[in-house]
């Protein structure tokens, strides 16, 4: 049977036996003994540090590519259109060739 605890033990400790206690309990149960906090914050320092030099070459590589991208917009755009258009309609062509349309439109006699 489970015994029920007996009503002295159920009364509130003062504040500051509690936080004493509190604090003594949470460095008995910690498993960093022996570790440097200032250890600690340098490696995460410097995993973000690291992330954040990733994330600024990538912001730049995009952005140098836009810049390229920029200058050569007025060649770029037709062969871009020219490759959506040909893939739009790649369908339709092989399905009128494979009823017997000629590749090429006869040409007009002058």
């Amino acid at each position: 049977m489970t015994q029920r605890p007996s009503p002295a033990s159920l009364e509130r400790p003062n504040v500051e036996e509690r936080t004493d206690t509190t604090r003594q309990d949470a460095i008995d149960r910690s498993p960093n003994v022996g570790v440097d906090r200032s250890q600690v914050i340098s490696a995460g320092l410097r995993w973000s540090a690291s992330w954040s030099l990733r994330m600024v070459i990538i912001a730049a590589g995009i952005w140098v590519a836009f810049k390229v991208i920029g200058i050569f917009w007025s060649a770029l755009l037709p062969v871009i259109l020219a490759l959506i258009l040909s893939t739009v309609l790649w369908p339709p062509a092989r399905w009128l060739r494979s009823k017997g349309f000629p590749r090429r439109w006869p040409r007009r006699a002058r």
